[in-house]
């Protein structure tokens, strides 16, 4: 099931247009430097996140699975993964950080976000559930992530996850708000939090068997 890691500079920013809802503030707090400023000196244990775009045609490419089966409930127009670049001065071992996941239908009647689930699909990567075990209806599905990769001063790294949810499940369609954080030495910096919208249609578990 393991597939390789992939190794990339960090995109150019993007929310799906017709989301749900509005991506929080703090996801668009970045600021381009003037051509005239100088770079600032790498810090040691700076990291940098970021949440890969959904395909931008619009293309339904990214599975969602019914639980722990490899039946693909529906594919819809997803965040793939998160990138991961060491921006500092120094080797980074065991990076750490948060992932969310907030759903919604897209009639706008009510909020499942934890209906749709993540879990890790590399070995290096690991995602623990933080979520209680019976959430309500409209809170987020939440995480705690770790890399054992090293990253090395200037190294990126794009972790593949997969999307599954229960089989007890049938919606309209639906958007999902993928919301990332990494921890680093230089806490609340721009570069610090990240999100993307992405788009399902609508399915229902009726068409699979129990």
């Amino acid at each position: 099931m393991n597939t390789p890691l992939i190794n990339t500079q960090v995109s150019r920013r993007r929310i799906v247009q017709g989301a749900a809802w509005a991506v929080p503030a703090v996801a668009f707090a970045t600021a381009a430097p003037s051509a005239s400023a100088s770079a600032p000196a790498a810090i040691a244990g700076d990291l940098a996140i970021s949440v890969v775009d959904p395909a931008a045609d619009g293309s339904m490419n990214t599975p969602i699975y019914w639980g722990a089966t490899t039946q693909v409930a529906q594919y819809g127009d997803m965040p793939p993964a998160i990138t991961i670049t060491n921006v500092g001065s120094t080797t980074v071992t065991n990076a750490t950080g948060t992932l969310e996941l907030q759903m919604q239908n897209m009639d706008g009647t009510s909020q499942i976000a934890y209906r749709t689930q993540a879990r890790e699909y590399v070995g290096t990567f690991v995602l623990t559930d933080t979520t209680p075990l019976i959430p309500a209806t409209t809170a987020s599905r939440t995480y705690n992530w770790t890399l054992t990769q090293t990253l090395a001063p200037g190294q990126s790294v794009t972790i593949p996850f997969q999307y599954f949810t229960p089989k007890t499940f049938a919606n309209p369609d639906f958007s999902v708000l993928v919301y990332a954080t990494v921890n680093d030495t230089v806490a609340g910096d721009w570069n610090d939090t990240d999100a993307r919208v992405g788009f399902v249609p609508a399915y229902s578990s009726s068409i699979f068997a129990p």
